[in-house]
């Protein structure tokens, strides 16, 4: 099993990867899309993102473009996030307890 470092490398071998850094903690080799949020490339598992999120599983069902992007045989799909929330939600979706230790409280439940 190949293990992810947290250091950042820079991808070069599509128009995609031009200028964009891989977070690395997010960056499997087995990952089967690539997502481009702001210059960030995650490389993550589209069942794992289908799994925990309704919007992805729609987005996924959707036709794409016969000119789709694609880095290291992956498609890749912008999304128009900032990039520390997509952190965020991909620790919620990959680290178990992530969202527990997070400490913040529902809306609606502040002075009760």
């Amino acid at each position: 099993m190949e293990s992810n470092s947290h250091s950042d490398s820079v991808c070069a071998s599509t128009d995609a990867g031009k200028g964009s850094t891989r977070y690395e903690e997010f960056w499997f080799q087995d990952g089967s899309i690539v997502l481009s949020v702001e210059t960030t490339l995650f490389r993550v598992h589209r069942t794992m993102l289908s799994t925990y999120s309704e919007i992805f599983a729609a987005l996924f069902t959707l036709p794409q473009p016969p000119d789709q992007e694609t880095l290291e045989g992956c498609l890749v799909v912008r999304l128009h996030d900032q990039v520390n929330d997509f952190v965020d939600l991909m620790k919620a979706i990959y680290t178990p307890g992530y969202v527990t230790s997070l400490n913040v409280e529902p809306p609606g439940s502040a002075g009760l």
